[in-house]
């Protein structure tokens, strides 16, 4: 279909060309139409120019027109040929020695996990390694000591500790009544042990230990010494008792023997001289060397059990009957003695202790 002219109806005015003249004044610049005679001679200079006319109206675009049909896809180029093979990379090797000659092309690299040390790159031979690990940083210098921060909350209780170890004796208590002590364990001093009998003529002295002056009893030799207290409550079930006897001597490598036997019975009963006296080896002290050190003494220990019907048994109720003496025969268990190498001279007492054993 053809469109002719517009869809107005009439056609686009063509523009017509039209020449303008004008006189320019030199001195000013101002222009002045011509529209007829001439410019003014020296003052005023000619000049003209065209013009065209007023353009007309432009036209309504015309309708798009039917897209066409899709042409049929191009046949398919035929393949490239097939490109060179590129260069082979490089490998970075690792173990934990240094790489061996046939491990790796040239331009490999190898890594050593224990020495860290690096190798590489490979030419015909790995070269020498250097290390990845730079060489330690100066000392720095040591701030100044912060502020104490708060105390920490109590942590749990510990477990418990071991038992330490037994305490020095403790000085004599009150005696008690017949049949009442609730006492463990007892603690005699050289008064408690002044009660004899007979000729015994043992006194209470003093000798330096270190610095001061301590109380002792002077014991002679074969004496018995009686002392007695009611029977501690709950005594009377214990398998054993346990007695230390703390001493010295004046003497030089002094060997000394302890008598020491109980029995249980009324007031005032008479304790058998022929009891087996409850010495043991530890009775003697002939591994122990007088004078002794400053501040130091003999500690003896005995034991007695306490066998139901046996001599020294001890009886829940009755007097605690305790027999000591100084021997002059050393008891060596069984019926023996021997009568020899015993000391002869002074042996002083500081106290005697005795344990219950349950």
């Amino acid at each position: 279909m053809v469109l002719a002219g517009s869809l107005l109806g009439f056609a686009p005015s063509s523009a017509a060309t039209t020449t303008t003249t004008a006189c320019v004044t030199t001195k000013t610049g101002a222009i002045r139409i011509l529209l007829k005679g001439t410019c003014k001679a020296k003052i005023e200079k000619k000049i003209s120019w065209k013009s065209n006319g007023v353009r007309g109206i432009q036209g309504v675009q015309g309708i798009q027109g039917i897209q066409g049909i899709q042409g049929a896809q191009g046949l398919t180029g035929a393949p490239g040929a097939t490109g060179a093979a590129g260069v082979n990379g490089n490998t970075i090797w690792y173990g934990t020695v240094a790489p061996a000659a046939n491990i790796g092309v040239a331009g490999d690299f190898y890594v050593n996990t224990v020495t860290n040390f690096w190798f590489g790159p490979k030419t015909t031979v790995w070269p020498a390694g250097i290390s990845l690990v730079g060489p330690a940083g100066a000392a720095g210098i040591n701030g100044s000591t912060g502020a104490t921060g708060p105390a920490g909350p109590a942590g749990p209780a510990g477990p418990a500790g071991a038992t330490g170890p037994a305490g020095p004796a403790g000085a004599s208590g009150a005696t008690g009544a017949p049949g009442q002590s609730g006492y463990s364990s007892l603690w005699f001093t050289p008064a408690d042990l002044l009660y004899g009998r007979g000729s015994d003529t043992s006194t209470v002295a003093s000798v330096r230990i270190g610095d001061y002056d301590e109380e002792v009893l002077d014991i002679d030799q074969d004496q018995t010494k009686f002392f007695w207290r009611g029977v501690p409550k709950g005594w009377g079930s214990a398998t054993s008792t346990t007695w230390k006897i703390f001493w010295t001597t004046d003497g030089v490598g002094a060997k000394v023997g302890f008598d020491l036997y109980t029995a249980s019975g009324t007031v005032g009963a008479r304790i058998s001289p022929d009891l087996v006296p409850g010495c043991n080896v530890g009775c003697s002290s002939s591994n122990q060397i007088d004078p002794l050190p400053a501040g130091t003494m003999n500690v003896t220990t005995i034991t007695l059990n306490n066998t139901e019907g046996a001599p020294g048994e001890i009886t829940e109720g009755g007097i605690f009957h305790i027999g000591f003496a100084r021997g002059s025969y050393l008891y060596e268990g069984g019926s023996t003695f021997t009568a020899d190498g015993l000391y002869q001279g002074k042996v002083y007492i500081f106290g005697m202790s005795v344990v219950a054993n349950f």
